[in-house]
């Protein structure tokens, strides 16, 4: 029988579960149950979907108005945000190579402003935050960005 290792996240996790007891499992078990099904039938979140939509096209207008142009980001690749702190990254074994799911399409945004000089992705973003991070609320396992770039931009 092939021995299961856990992901280290999984890990901290139960430890974490253990020092806080059932309670926590409880409150754990109870946001997670909670995330899709909260949107049926209540029209508050379809007020909040409507202003996400909304803001969506109001960006996309702002940088297309401004010769950006909007390119759809990898899902999966080779690398992924090399600076990504305290996270960790989920990766797949694909066609006998791993790959990463992003967690920022910064190199991938870099290489493209190279070729087509202003870009922009709407990009989702995975990140397997600390159970002690991903309690707090400030943290979000996954979530969308708008990542702009201008080639030989500067800060200065």
């Amino acid at each position: 029988m092939e021995e299961v290792r856990l992901h280290p996240s999984v890990e901290a996790f139960e430890k974490l579960a253990r020092s806080g007891g059932l309670k926590l499992l409880e409150e754990v078990a109870s946001k997670l149950s909670r995330c899709y099904s909260l949107y049926r039938g209540d029209p508050k979140y379809a007020r909040v979907f409507r202003v996400q939509a909304t803001v969506l096209k109001a960006i996309r207008e702002y940088l297309d108005a401004r010769g950006f142009v909007e390119l759809l980001p990898p899902i999966l690749g080779p690398a992924t945000d090399p600076g990504i702190r305290g996270a960790g990254r989920v990766s797949v074994e694909f066609y006998g190579a791993r790959y990463k799911l992003m967690s920022s399409a910064i190199l991938y945004k870099q290489m493209m402003a190279d070729v087509l000089g202003r870009i922009y992705f709407v990009s989702p973003n995975v990140r397997l935050e600390r159970p002690e991070s991903a309690l707090t609320g400030r943290h979000l396992a996954e979530f969308f960005q708008v990542d702009v770039e201008i080639r030989g931009a500067s800060y200065h």
